[in-house]
């Protein structure tokens, strides 16, 4: 093998996709070829540095920034452009004549989604078959209504009550299938408040045990604060005590467990398992804390 052969192969050399024969070949070219192993090995070290676990921003700023965009969207559409450029604005460019066709596609877009989507209603839609569609933005009103931004071949925006039928099940399907876990946060954060319901209880279940974000789960963890006694959100409290990959939900999950006194055998038992392996020094604490007030031993037997 030569050098250009050599450099070709680096990538797939590093994630080990090389043929047997091809990967012995190059090594031995590597370690007769000082200049290829030096980009071999600066090369390494720019995939692992890519490779390296990203931080994400906080909740709190995410939630800013969309809200910033939004208002600055907002104000931009409500500008009025005057009337000459808004009419002959877009035959003065390349392809207005495709542009036509567009429009024109996204009319008869229009009047065929009129005849599956619900009807304009005095909040904004009525409360008949859900709209189904991707939620991208959800958000609390002043006045008490929500506000809904659904992603489809253009962004369309829908307001109505927390009790209204439809904005339910939108902010339900926003809360499991969403991508952008800050939207899934706001959407949990807002159903709370129908935690009665069976569909949003099992939402907040759902997302504790499964969501792979971990403010999504801690959303999910306070949400279900109020119903801790109850034995089968008892029983997904005590899972996520075991076994919550993030030390932060870990620790909330003991406060919330033992609110009000709610403390019994099974969460002794599982704070004496977790003492055994609990690696932060936090959540120990607290654990240990708690063993101690239900006079329980600090180790299994």
């Amino acid at each position: 093998m030569n050098c250009v052969e050599c450099e070709n192969n680096f990538v797939f050399y590093l994630y080990g996709e090389l043929p047997p024969e091809v990967e012995e070949s190059m090594e031995q070219h590597l370690n007769g070829c000082p200049g290829c192993r030096a980009n071999e090995t600066r090369l390494a070290k720019v995939h692992r540095a890519i490779e390296v676990e990203r931080l994400e921003p906080s909740l709190e700023l995410l939630s800013a920034c969309r809200q910033d965009l939004a208002d600055s969207l907002r104000s931009v559409t409500q500008q009025s452009d005057s009337g000459w450029r808004r009419w002959l604005g877009p035959f003065g460019m390349p392809g207005w004549s495709w542009r036509l066709a567009g429009c024109a596609a996204l009319v008869a877009v229009g009047f065929l989604a009129a005849r599956v989507l619900p009807g304009p209603g005095a909040s904004g839609f009525e409360s008949g078959q859900p709209v189904v569609s991707s939620v991208s933005h959800v958000e609390k009103m002043g006045d008490g209504s929500v506000r809904i931004v659904l992603q489809d071949s253009v962004a369309r925006e829908l307001s109505g009550r927390l009790d209204d039928q439809a904005v339910q099940s939108l902010l339900l399907t926003a809360a499991r299938n969403t991508v952008d876990p800050a939207v899934r946060v706001d959407a949990l954060d807002l159903l709370r408040g129908g935690i009665s319901t069976p569909e949003v209880r099992d939402t907040l279940l759902e997302a504790l045990r499964q969501d792979p974000n971990d403010g999504v789960r801690m959303k999910a963890l306070e949400s279900l604060r109020p119903l801790a006694g109850e034995p089968n959100v008892r029983a997904v409290l005590l899972d996520a005590l075991r076994e919550d990959r993030n030390a932060m939900v870990r620790a909330n999950a003991v406060d919330v467990l033992t609110m009000g006194n709610a403390q019994n055998s099974e969460l002794a038992g599982a704070l004496q398992e977790l003492m055994q392996r609990e690696e932060n020094l936090d959540v120990r604490r607290q654990g240990q804390r708690v063993l101690r007030s239900m006079n329980a031993s600090l180790e299994t037997f």
